[in-house]
């Protein structure tokens, strides 16, 4: 289906601030409940896809077992972290599970105990989300608190002027968390010319990790946002990211030629195909150029998406979420979070042939490499 690029968009006005984190202390205390609640739950799925011998065994068998292939390589698309997201949510319910969560994405959240030690500290990476969104105001801080216990960050894409530098704010306040990018989407250029965002970065730099939203979309030429406004915009964004050394962010949704025309008329540190809808000619292209590539939540269940990501350059696959967007499936239509990546990163293994910790090092290698500013400590 066609991806609702866009939808939940923040409204233009002021930037509202941003909440701080809460300290490690609170962290635990307030994951500890909710979190054995999960274990429990994901024990006794395990009981039936053990065998007696192994289901008397220690919570390491469940570790094991989390870790075998024939569990690992199960059907993705039955595999959710959407009832981690709730459990960062504190007050909610508990989500229904689906039938199986014991997986890579399971083993991810099991084996954070022994993060360090297991992956050298390493961080998995939502590409491409609108933390900044009203849709997420009631429940960032819990968000936040999740994606610490999860050791996944953020790069927080912006839709115009405003919500730029409400997602500077953002970044400003999480505590390394989130890595903010300012622009203007391709539906917002009818509105906004990016002065504001140009200003913005001219003036605080280290402000923004990269830029984007930006792009190029004919759906939204009958609202107001035109075929000339659009390419107006785009080009004042690439030219501002170029002269900033600063990564993109792009959306090309029905535009996908006309945007890597453009885009090989700049030099940037790096450039990525948010929500790539192309196919396997124009994706041979973006390898061509050196392009990255991001992958979201409907790979999990869609096999097309699995199939390009199978043929796309290991070097250049990047994981997204999109959220607030929405996704079906085994995420039950549920405005996507952070906390999802480790499905993703479930899928790019199955699209790649290779163990689920594999897929992680890969993801969290090549977003590191596309936006330097967002690994931070």
């Amino acid at each position: 289906p066609a991806a609702p690029l866009g939808a939940g968009a923040a409204a233009a006005g002021a930037p509202r601030a941003a909440p701080g984190i809460p300290s490690d202390s609170a962290l635990h205390a307030n994951l500890t409940s909710s979190a054995l609640t999960v274990l429990r739950l994901a024990w006794m799925l395990a009981l039936t896809a053990m065998s007696a011998t192994r289901a008397a065994n220690s919570s390491t068998t469940l570790r094991s077992s989390a870790a075998d292939s024939s569990l690992t390589r199960g059907a993705p698309d039955l595999l959710s972290m959407r009832y981690m997201a709730d459990m960062a949510s504190s007050g909610e319910s508990m989500p229904r599970l689906p039938r199986s969560i014991i997986g890579g994405a399971c083993q991810h959240f099991l084996g954070m105990d022994q993060h360090d030690q297991t992956s050298g500290g390493r961080w998995l990476y939502d590409t491409h989300v609108h933390l900044s969104d009203p849709a997420y105001a009631a429940q960032i801080g819990s968000i936040l608190l999740g994606m610490r216990r999860m050791h996944v960050r953020a790069m927080c894409v912006s839709m115009d002027g405003a919500d730029s530098r409400a997602s500077a704010g953002l970044a400003a306040s999480s505590g390394g968390l989130v890595a903010a990018f300012a622009g203007v989407h391709p539906e917002r250029a009818g509105r906004d010319d990016g002065a504001g965002v140009e200003r913005m970065v001219d003036a605080d730099p280290g402000a923004v990790a990269g830029i984007g939203e930006i792009g190029l979309d004919p759906t939204y030429h009958s609202s107001g946002s035109g075929e000339a406004e659009q390419r107006a915009v785009f080009g004042r964004m690439l030219a501002l990211a170029e002269r900033r050394g600063k990564p993109v962010s792009i959306h090309s949704r029905k535009s996908l030629g006309a945007v890597l025309d453009a885009l090989g008329s700049y030099s940037l540190p790096g450039a990525c195909l948010h929500w790539f809808d192309g196919g396997r000619a124009q994706l041979r292209r973006a390898m061509d150029m050196g392009l990255y590539v991001g992958y979201g939540p409907l790979s999990v269940y869609a096999h097309d998406k699995r199939s390009l990501m199978a043929r796309t350059d290991e070097g250049r696959i990047l994981l997204e979420t999109d959220g607030p967007v929405a996704f079906g499936g085994c995420f039950g239509r549920r405005a996507a979070q952070p906390c999802l990546v480790p499905s993703v990163a479930l899928a790019a293994a199955s699209a790649l042939g290779v163990p689920y910790e594999r897929a992680c090092a890969i993801a969290s290698e090549n977003s590191e490499r596309f936006c330097p500013g967002a690994a931070m400590s």
